[in-house]
C-alpha cells in the first residue's frame, strides 16, 4: 500500500486505503501424486548399492585368489613405461576433442 501511496502522491491522484481489500490465500497446489514405482524403487537403492559392493568384494576375492593360485604377478606400470606412440595417440585425442568441445559449446 505504501508504494501505492507515494505513486498516488507523485502523479497527484486521489488514493484511498479503504477502496482496497488485501487477502492472502494459499496458491492451489494439484493433489500429490501416489506412484507405487517411486515408493519401491526408494526402498531398494539401498540393497542394489550393498549387492554391488558384495559383487565387488567377491570378484576382488577370486581375483587375488587366481592370483596366488597361478603365481603369476601383474606388475603396475607407471607412466613411464608405458609405450611412447600409445600414449601420444591418446594424449592427442584427449586433445582434441577438449578443442572441438570448446569449438562447439562456448560459441
Amino acid at each position: 500500500m505504501n508504494f501505492l501511496k507515494l505513486k498516488s502522491e507523485e502523479l497527484e491522484i486521489d488514493f484511498s486505503e479503504d477502496d482496497f481489500d488485501v487477502k492472502l490465500r494459499r496458491f492451489p497446489f494439484p493433489p500429490y501424486p501416489s506412484d507405487p514405482f517411486i515408493l519401491s524403487i526408494s526402498r531398494s537403492i539401498p540393497f542394489i548399492v550393498l549387492i554391488c559392493f558384495v559383487y565387488l568384494g567377491m570378484q576382488t576375492a577370486k581375483a587375488v585368489a587366481i592370483e596366488k593360485d597361478s603365481g603369476l604377478k601383474v606388475k603396475n606400470k607407471g607412466l613411464s613405461q608405458i609405450e611412447t606412440p600409445k600414449y601420444i595417440t591418446n594424449m592427442r585425442s584427449i586433445f582434441t576433442m577438449k578443442f572441438l568441445h570448446n569449438e562447439i559449446f562456448d560459441n
